[in-house]
């Protein structure tokens, strides 16, 4: 199966028009079995797209055929970051508006990085849920911190609880609980350039028009301590 075949399979076809940016990655009753049928590389393939409308992720064709990623990180990426964004979403930050629709028409709409076509009717120029700059990193910090907690051997209930903990101190100030967690992240271990990276993703700016993550990023750097701002272009 190729990619265009895989982005004609009845179950991403269903994920982009009925989940999109929703953060549900589990299998919908009905496409189990059809699923199932595929051989393993094919079925992840379709998983991987799948995932990504749920993430609204807009370029996952180019990702997917970009041997620095592939299916397998793809497949681990989306499903994590919808996790998280769900469980914020139902925990810590329910009853704000984390994740809520950003409409860009009058930022620019999209930004230049999307695959063709891939992007559903009527949603071209908008932001929702996991694909919101809060959503995105927020939920790879907490996988970051996770993943570093397991390398290293540190206690990951305790340190997941300190994440949940200083995210719930500012529930409607999502920047700020970002910049509290990179903080707490460096102090931890974590170096410079992979904070960085994570805050300032240029992928991500790709992806968004410069009017709306350019002023969010220079409140970011207003927050964030003298040794972790990050100067752009």
């Amino acid at each position: 199966m190729n990619t265009k075949e895989a982005l004609n399979h009845s179950l991403v076809a269903y994920a982009r028009k009925n989940l999109w940016g929703s953060g549900i990655t589990t299998v919908p009753e009905g496409f189990e079995d059809d699923l199932a049928l595929l051989p393993g590389d094919d079925r992840q393939l379709v998983h991987v797209l799948f995932a990504a409308a749920a993430t609204s992720c807009p370029v996952p064709v180019r990702l997917v055929k970009d041997p620095k990623y592939g299916p397998d990180y793809l497949d681990a990426r989306y499903t994590g970051v919808s996790f998280w964004f769900r469980y914020l979403k139902k925990g810590v930050l329910k009853n704000t508006s984390f994740g809520e629709p950003v409409d860009l028409t009058d930022l620019g709409g999209r930004g230049p990085a999307h695959d063709e076509g891939w992007i559903p009717a009527g949603r071209e120029s908008c932001l929702i849920g996991p694909s919101t700059y809060e959503s995105h990193v927020l939920s790879r910090q907490i996988i970051d911190i996770i993943k570093f907690s397991k390398k290293y051997e540190l206690d990951v209930a305790k340190e997941m609880t300190t994440a949940l903990d200083l995210i719930d101190a500012t529930p409607n100030e999502p920047i700020r609980a970002i910049a509290s967690l990179a903080v707490y992240m460096h102090g931890l271990g974590f170096g410079r350039a992979h904070l960085q990276d994570r805050l300032f993703d240029a992928g991500y700016r790709d992806e968004t028009p410069e009017r709306y993550w350019r002023p969010i990023l220079e409140y970011l750097n207003i927050l964030l301590p003298d040794s972790l701002k990050y100067k752009y272009d």
